[in-house]
């Protein structure tokens, strides 16, 4: 921890707990055949301009023809037959399971081309935690036509995330999955669980369960007090005092996070139990379970849900609902979504999970630690 005159500035540990996936511009995700192959069972990703030049004029003619074909598994083949991929890739990824899908959508990389945790998004799951405590303490107060948003973390200019700032982490163990729709189905009698068979299998590069990284946590404490003593409370997001004077800040903001979590996880749980019917059921609960208890460890670390994959309920703060199972019964009229069994607009029931099936793992699990 280093304190100046406005800011206390701690070093935080981020340890992934389950596949953690922050994607970028769909032009950077990897295409079969062109970014990779897969020989004797793994992925390689491949120097795509090594690759090119190694080819002779006839071989790059048929290269360029089959991407301007979009013929994804021929030229896939094709550079399997011309190169040795073990002499022209950048990555090598060990791979099981079924075949990856055409596309691989990769991790946001910097400007060194190395994959990192956006601040943003530590920033984005932590202010969901905190919109939830506010609201659930709060919402009385709110009036019809309020902003939720500008109610409770304040507008841009008067944020209260102004005084909450993480920094990028930095984070270098990836590995590739598939990605499952898990889903519910009516049977005509009741709603079911299963996998969604008509769902394009996802395969995605994500930092892997048990990778480590470090970021700086930086709360401008000092320089709410300052504006406090100069200006007054008007100075202040309306919410100030309830992050900032709860005594030692970090751990008043790790313990918020954690009770918010582990309603979250109970939330998820009842969901998954309401509908046992398939297998891997029992695991995945298993696995919410382990990681519920991990809220319970103490004032120096919290669990946060965030990034890519992680559903409705957790993007939104989980405010909406006292349960999860509540909008598959009664869907939600607000938000109304096309469907493609109806061919019209219907109230949406999230009812779907994604699903890293392998493990029996739901996605964006991370433990953040002083």
């Amino acid at each position: 921890m280093v304190m100046s005159a406005l800011n206390t500035n701690y070093d935080i540990e981020i340890e992934v707990l389950s596949p953690l996936h922050i994607g970028t511009n769909q032009e950077k995700n990897w295409l079969r055949g062109i970014d990779f192959i897969r020989y004797k069972g793994d992925i390689f990703i491949l120097d795509k301009e090594k690759v090119f030049g190694n080819l002779d004029e006839q071989s790059q003619a048929k290269y360029l023809s089959l991407i301007s074909a979009a013929k994804l598994m021929e030229l896939e083949q094709f550079i399997s037959e011309q190169i040795d991929p073990e002499s022209y890739h950048k990555t090598v990824y060990g791979y099981s399971g079924k075949p990856p899908s055409n596309e691989i959508k990769t991790l946001i990389r910097g400007g060194d081309g190395k994959p990192y945790i956006p601040g943003s998004s530590i920033k984005g799951a932590i202010a969901s935690a905190v919109f939830n405590f506010l609201f659930g303490k709060y919402h009385q107060r709110l009036k019809r036509g309020d902003d939720l948003n500008d109610s409770f973390l304040g507008s841009f200019s008067h944020s209260l995330f102004r005084y909450i700032r993480p920094y990028d982490a930095t984070c270098d163990q990836t590995e590739l999955c598939n990605v499952e729709l898990f889903n519910l189905f009516n049977n005509g009698r009741q709603w079911e669980s299963g996998y969604k068979k008509d769902f394009d299998i996802l395969t995605i590069e994500n930092f892997s369960p048990k990778a480590k990284g470090n970021f700086r946590l930086s709360l401008a404490d000092g320089l709410g007090r300052f504006l406090m003593m100069k200006r007054g409370p008007r100075a202040l997001p309306r919410y100030y005092d309830d992050i900032f004077l709860q005594g030692n800040t970090i751990e008043f903001l790790f313990e918020l996070i954690n009770a918010y979590t582990r309603e979250h996880i109970r939330r998820e749980i009842e969901f998954f139990d309401e509908f046992p019917q398939e297998e891997d059921i029992d695991l995945i609960i298993e696995n919410l379970e382990k990681w519920q208890e991990m809220t319970r460890q103490g004032k120096q670390s919290c669990i946060l849900r965030m990034a890519g994959g992680i559903g409705f309920h957790a993007i939104t703060g989980d405010w909406r609902y006292q349960d999860h199972v509540e909008p598959v019964y009664h869907p939600d009229q607000r938000n109304l979504i096309f469907s493609d069994r109806t061919r019209k607009k219907e109230p949406t029931r999230y009812k779907s999970r994604k699903v890293v099936r392998a493990n029996a793992e739901v996605m964006g699990f991370v433990k953040l630690s002083v």
